[in-house]
């Protein structure tokens, strides 16, 4: 669910946009692909990790690095920026009773239930929308739905090994 978010921080951080390309073939070894989480307009692969439980030491886990390297390999790229992010969810009213200067990178995420699909899908505030914005993404989400369920964040930890590879 916070994939999404974690990209929209990395791109207002960094200034870019990011392209999604789902499933990748490797351009000669037909059994090997890759799924890299997104590609930046200046062919710099990145991959995303919201670790829920596990602590964010600014360091690539081996396990992860071996998969990033898989990735290059197959999108025939250089660079890798490593992105983990700990968001902090919080109820509704403590997101809007903290000043929005305290927390500049946080939003809301509108969790709807698709009973065709048997999953939930999501719809995602901007970053740093102000309070106005967000209260009208939220009316709309209870006009689709009022059975909505709200997601209520703020970056809590943000680390980014740049050019990893």
């Amino acid at each position: 669910m916070y994939e999404d978010v974690a990209q929209q921080v990395y791109c207002k951080r960094n200034g870019v946009r990011i392209h999604e390309f789902g499933l990748l073939k490797h351009p000669t070894v037909a059994h090997i692909g890759a799924s890299p989480d997104g590609i930046s307009e200046l062919g710099v692969m990145l991959e995303i990790k919201c670790p829920y439980r596990r602590q964010i030491t600014g360091e690539v886990p081996v396990q992860y690095y071996y998969q990033i390297q898989g990735q290059l390999e197959v999108c025939g790229l250089q660079e890798c920026d490593y992105l983990e992010l700990k968001l902090e969810e919080s109820p509704r009213q403590d997101f809007y009773d903290t000043a929005e200067d305290t927390f500049p990178e946080r939003g809301v995420v509108a969790e709807f239930y698709d009973s065709e699909a048997g999953k939930s899908v999501y719809t995602y505030s901007g970053v740093d929308w102000p309070v106005t914005a967000l209260q009208g993404f939220e009316r709309k989400a209870e006009e689709r739905d009022a059975a909505v369920k709200f997601h209520y964040w703020r970056v809590d930890t943000y680390s980014c090994g740049i050019g990893v590879g």
